[in-house]
């Protein structure tokens, strides 16, 4: 394998990373991405996230998914099994952009926190990371 092959095989993995997150925080970030605004490609992109966000009918049943009378979303929340979801550069400075956004304007809620967490720092720590390499 050339050094070329490494050096790219390398990049390709910082511009992903990988997630895992719960039923709740999946419905939260959902919501978060409908704030989204950006090109047709990228706008797609966030659409077809937002679709493998949601819960399949198995894990609706597993979840034991209802509605309320309010029109909120409830479950069992011991069933809850975190999804490990990979995301590409774009779409995770998006997310990360929307969560940073939230929190200069003090409109981060508490339930958002997780998020802000995993996303945010989660970037930080990599590209702290991808410094001490070099």
């Amino acid at each position: 394998m050339s050094n070329r092959t490494k050096s790219k095989r390398k990049n390709a993995k910082q511009e992903t990373i990988t997630v895992a997150l719960l039923f709740e925080e999946r419905m939260m970030l959902s919501s978060l991405l409908l704030q989204s605004e950006g090109d047709a490609l990228m706008l797609g992109i966030v659409r077809t996230f937002r679709e493998r966000l949601s819960a399949d009918e198995k894990e609706q049943k597993t979840l034991k998914v209802f509605r309320l009378k309010d029109g909120r979303t409830g479950w069992d929340a011991k069933a809850d099994k975190p999804v490990e979801f990979k995301l590409g550069k774009s779409l995770r400075a998006l997310i990360v952009a929307l969560l940073e956004r939230a929190s200069a304007t003090e409109t981060l809620t508490f339930a958002q926190l997780a998020l802000y967490e995993k996303f945010v720092e989660t970037v930080e720590t990599v590209e702290d990371a991808g410094e001490e390499e070099q």
